[in-house]
């Protein structure tokens, strides 16, 4: 009996064997690109370095990193002319921003003290090695409330003089070893405005009531004695003007230093001129008047 075998071919490629898939035969390189899935190879995605090497994700390309050193290609001048000019804009807008600004000033004493036996003079104001006229060192707080090309402020001043030297007889106004020491404290009330000359100067100009306190003291009176020390208060006016210069707006960096380390807007140097006078006094026919001159630094705050 004979019996027929048919075999159907299975279409089952073995282990090895070559077929005729166009993905086995393939042998130019795919313009597939693994890691855009569908889109063709982009040179521009190639960052080789100068030994055409690609190199790993990552890493860097020294050649590249050194091209970008040196100088910015955005900045076309020096750092330090950059560094000013950025200086002196940030002061810039700060002028005239301030709405108060403390201070304070010292001037000579070169005020008349005019008193019926002219004792002051005697005691304060000659030759001996033992009168001193120390002169007046003020503090002063300025409240702006209007700012244009002329401002407008309420300023407050206090301060303090010193005197001191060796009494005289009064029988042949001989000098004594007593020590007298006289302490002028006034007290200045003001209204004024200032006038900007540009950013860099300014002239300021204000007056007003003021009062003031003297205190006495000798050396050959006991504590407790009636006479040791003297007060007594009096009343006047005073008046002042003053040149001020702005060393923020002009060393912008010191300002913008200031700025950062500080409330401080602006600082200012003054030269001022101040009148006084005072009198009405109680205990004693004594007028304090004249003009001095001064020195001093203003610190305007934000």
């Amino acid at each position: 009996m004979a019996m027929n075998f048919t075999m159907a071919d299975t279409a089952q490629n073995l282990s090895g064997q070559i077929t005729d898939s166009p993905y086995e035969n393939q042998k130019e390189e795919s313009e597939e690109t693994p890691f855009l899935s569908g889109t063709h190879k982009d040179k521009a995605l190639s960052v080789k370095d100068s030994k055409g090497n690609i190199p790993a994700p990552g890493s860097s390309n020294d050649s590249w990193t050194n091209s970008i050193q040196g100088q910015s290609a955005f900045i076309d001048q020096d750092n330090s002319n950059y560094q000013e000019f950025s200086n002196d804009e940030i002061v810039k807008k700060l002028h005239k921003k301030s709405k108060s600004a403390w201070g304070f000033s010292y001037y000579m004493d070169t005020y008349d003290y005019k008193d019926a036996d002219n004792l002051f003079n005697r005691t304060f104001d000659s030759d001996s090695a033992d009168s001193t006229q120390a002169g007046y060192l003020m503090m002063n707080y300025r409240r702006n409330f209007y700012r244009g090309f002329a401002d407008l402020f309420f300023q407050l001043d206090a301060g303090f003089s010193y005197n001191t030297g060796k009494g005289l007889f009064s029988d042949d106004n001989s000098e004594s070893r007593t020590t007298i020491n006289f302490w002028v404290i006034p007290i200045d009330f003001m209204l004024g405005t200032k006038i900007h000359l540009g950013r860099y100067v300014g002239l300021s100009l204000a007056g007003g009531p003021s009062v003031a306190a003297i205190l006495q003291n000798r050396s050959d009176r006991e504590e407790g004695a009636d006479d040791k020390d003297l007060r007594q208060m009096g009343t006047g006016y005073a008046a002042q003007a003053s040149l001020d210069i702005s060393l923020s707006q002009i060393f912008s960096s010191y300002g913008n230093y200031l700025k950062n380390n500080s409330e401080v807007s602006d600082l200012s140097l003054s030269f001022i001129g101040r009148t006084m006078q005072l009198s009405n006094f109680k205990k004693e026919d004594l007028e304090i008047s004249g003009t001095s001159i001064g020195v001093g630094f203003k610190f305007e705050l934000l």
